[in-house]
């Protein structure tokens, strides 16, 4: 979802190394196909489990990308990459933004 999201972002002036790029995206994709989430019943894992992160600052436009995944038994339900909307001097700002997402999320 990710590396999709950055490709995106070069539509108009796609380069060589872009479309090769490109190119490992679709045979990756190509190759998880039969891939499915499962879920789990053993009460060894939690119900709901959350996780959230920030890429810190894209050299193009000097935003930090926010990112989240919840899960239940082991299963994603909900994920999400976003880039914020402002621009952080600290790497610790677009930490803090990603949590207040995520805790939007979750409630």
């Amino acid at each position: 979802m990710y590396a999709v999201n950055q490709l995106a972002s070069y539509t108009a002036n796609l380069s060589i190394q872009h479309t090769t790029i490109l190119k490992r995206v679709l045979r990756y994709l190509s190759g998880t196909r039969t891939y499915e989430i499962t879920y789990s019943s053993s009460p060894q894992y939690p119900a709901l489990l959350g996780y959230a992160d920030a890429v810190y600052v894209n050299v193009d436009d000097l935003k930090s990308t926010s990112r989240y995944v919840f899960l239940v038994r082991r299963g994603a339900i909900t994920q999400r990459s976003k880039k914020q909307t402002t621009i952080t001097l600290l790497l610790i700002e677009a930490e803090y933004i990603a949590l207040s997402i995520a805790a939007y999320e979750a409630c």
